[in-house]
């Protein structure tokens, strides 16, 4: 809002606490205002900005909510993403917005597209088949959208995943990190569009020695990753390079016969 500008958070509940940032300044322990949006077995996932529209859009369990946050919050359309969805169905757990709504739901590998204005599923596709990974590394765990070009998927498996939404065609995936990929989002340093992914929880091994005796101790950590935006058209690059390096080679190589 223009007025007075409002932080939501997602609940485990299916509510959505509204922070007005003036109230937040001067007094850190408000109780926020709370907007239910589902039922308390649909957790409220993911939050994000529709463009210029003044428009947000949530998650709650399989449903996608639209907010109109021009005068307040308002719930303006409310759509299933799944059929039949029931108590038991995998929640939307990651979503990108741009002139579709990106989405996936717990535990698949499966990306979905959806056009928000008409609530119509407009294509689905498995990156379990597309990227050759198996089932449980490709499963979807983090999606951002750059420029409204090229969507970057992560993975369970700690793989990144760049897809070509104009025409869903798969650029490249990244060999694996050594967790999952949680959370991606775009920022711009000195001018320059730049990617961050942060990988989650990682394992390292260490061992001790005890009496005589090895004990071995794993230790969590998080890391995070930062890429060029520029990385898909920079491959692309690369992989004509070397398919006219190949070319001239052959013909090299008639040449010399």
């Amino acid at each position: 809002r223009v007025d007075d500008p409002l932080v939501l958070a997602g609940l485990a509940n299916g509510k959505v606490a509204l922070y007005p940032i003036s109230e937040i300044l001067q007094e850190p322990t408000m109780d926020p205002i709370e907007m239910k949006l589902g039922e308390a077995h649909e957790p409220v996932r993911c939050i994000m900005r529709s463009g210029s529209d003044r428009k947000v859009i949530a998650s709650c369990g399989t449903k996608v909510v639209v907010l109109d946050t021009r005068i307040c919050v308002a719930v303006e359309n409310i759509f299933d993403t799944v059929e039949g969805s029931n108590p038991a169905s995998a929640p939307i757990t990651s979503m990108a917005c741009g002139r579709q709504l990106f989405l996936a739901h717990r535990g698949s590998d499966v990306l979905e597209a959806w056009d928000v204005a008409r609530t119509r599923k407009k294509i689905s596709l498995n990156i379990s088949d597309t990227f050759k990974l198996p089932v449980k590394d490709a499963r979807i765990t983090s999606l951002v959208l750059h420029e409204q070009k090229t969507l970057w998927v992560g993975t369970g498996g700690g793989h990144m995943a760049l897809i070509d939404v104009t025409s869903w065609a798969p650029i490249i995936c990244t060999h694996r990190h050594t967790g999952s990929i949680r959370s991606l989002l775009t920022v711009k340093l000195k001018s320059t569009a730049r990617y961050g992914a942060n990988s989650g929880t990682s394992v390292a091994e260490e061992e001790e020695k005890t009496n005589e005796k090895r004990y071995k101790t794993y230790i969590q950590y998080g890391c995070i990753g930062v890429w060029d935006a520029d990385f898909p058209q920079t491959f692309k690059q690369l992989s004509d390079w070397s398919k006219k390096r190949k070319e001239l080679c052959e013909t090299s190589r008639r040449l010399t016969l």
